[in-house]
């Protein structure tokens, strides 16, 4: 990241590489601005052809509700929502030459475009935020010392700069979150705003005090001079060309490139909390294919030892059944023998019944303890079902061998 030094200079570099462009855009936003003062005069009112130098005459001349004095007030109205809306332009065009991007000096009159409607609203609005305490400073001075009194004209000048400082401390980067689209109303983009500039108001507060500073001190100088000439307005027309052709273009692009910097940054920690989580769910998953193959072996254990327990109970089984068939009475041979191939059956589809049950347990458990949990629930409680199955099976026999026997 930039140092602020390193940002001024990189703002003022990119001024002097497109200074002629960006002459161009404003010749053509005057030019655009003259047009309409032109073709509103001669087509609505011959009046105002003869006022259009001196606006502010006209409009009080007209004052009475006659209806060049409408027209006129209709023309200034839409001169200053034009110029406000379109000097959001060279904002759009301080961005891409932020980003390396090629302008144009037509670039002017993106923000005129009727197809990003609303956004101008939204400018619009953001304007009246930006301005109004400002100028309401500015008109109160005017009105309240009507005197051009040096002193008076350098502590508005300061306060004036003070208002604007504070609100660009949390506001910056709201109309670059409405060009870029990011944000869909304003109040959305004023929040999200606040919330970036949250930890870089140290920062940006140096370009403020910078750049300001600046301008108060020529501001001074102009006064001093115009003072000296006898109230001479060559230097105020000097100081508007360095203000507004040079110092406020580089001080937007700073804008645009601390801007930048928010962005860059918040972009690279959302791709280092990205990568965090992809490593952490990636050794998660090796963390449980190792507890899986752990569960797989430690079930394959207890059914070997289960597949030879019962090969035991098998073969007890097996001789029971010689035993019995061995006897010449068939009443016990049906019965035990009917006892036997029950047990074997059961014994059979208790076997694949616990198999099948272990092996969809084992498939879908990701966890050791659900697994360790059902596999040893399903182990004892089949185990105890055939150890009492197997002792009343014996038990039934060994009766009824024991009644017949009494009986004979």
């Amino acid at each position: 990241m930039m140092t602020n030094k390193d940002l001024r200079r990189f703002a003022i570099g990119k001024w002097r590489k497109n200074w002629p462009t960006m002459l161009v855009a404003i010749l053509l936003q005057f030019s655009v601005y003259i047009a309409v003062v032109i073709c509103f005069s001669f087509v609505f009112s011959p009046f105002l052809a003869s006022t259009m130098i001196s606006q502010t005459e006209g409009l009080r001349r007209g004052i009475g509700l006659t209806v060049s004095g409408i027209m006129l007030a209709l023309l200034v109205f839409i001169l200053v929502i034009y110029l406000i809306v379109s000097s959001f332009s060279f904002i759009y065009m301080a961005l891409k030459l932020v980003r390396g991007e090629k302008i144009s000096p037509f670039d002017v009159f993106y923000t005129l475009q009727p197809k990003i409607f609303p956004m101008q609203v939204q400018l619009l609005v953001y304007s009246i935020f930006y301005a109004f305490f400002p100028w309401l400073l500015t008109f109160l001075f005017y009105f309240f010392f009507k005197s051009a009194d040096p002193i008076l004209n350098f502590v508005e000048e300061i306060i004036f700069n003070i208002f604007i400082s504070l609100f660009l401390l949390f506001f910056l980067c709201t109309p670059f979150l409405i060009l870029e689209k990011k944000a869909r109303t304003l109040g959305a983009a004023m929040k999200k705003s606040i919330k970036m500039m949250r930890h870089e108001k140290h920062r940006f507060i140096r370009h403020l005090l910078y750049f300001m500073g600046i301008r108060v001190i020529m501001n001074i100088l102009a006064s001093m001079w115009s003072f000296s000439l006898d109230d001479s307005i060559l230097p105020e027309i000097l100081l508007g060309i360095f203000l507004y052709f040079y110092l406020t273009p580089c001080f937007i692009l700073v804008q645009a490139g601390f801007y930048q910097q928010i962005v860059n940054k918040e972009k690279k920690a959302a791709e280092t909390a990205k990568a965090f989580v992809a490593s952490f769910s990636s050794e998660e998953r090796e963390g449980d294919d190792t507890q899986n193959e752990s569960i797989v072996a430690e079930v394959s254990e207890k059914r070997k030892e289960e597949d030879a327990e019962l090969k035991i109970e098998e073969s007890d089984i097996e001789t029971t059944k010689e035993a019995i068939e061995n006897n010449p009475e068939s009443k016990l041979e049906g019965v035990a023998v009917q006892t036997v191939e029950e047990r074997t059956v059961k014994k059979e589809d208790t076997t694949e019944s616990n198999s099948v049950k272990d092996a969809e347990d084992v498939t879908e458990s990701n966890s050791v303890k659900d697994a360790e949990d059902v596999t040893k629930s399903n182990f004892v409680k089949d185990a105890a079902e055939e150890e009492k199955n197997e002792k009343l099976s014996f038990e039934e026999a060994r009766k009824r061998y024991t009644d017949y026997k009494e009986e004979s």
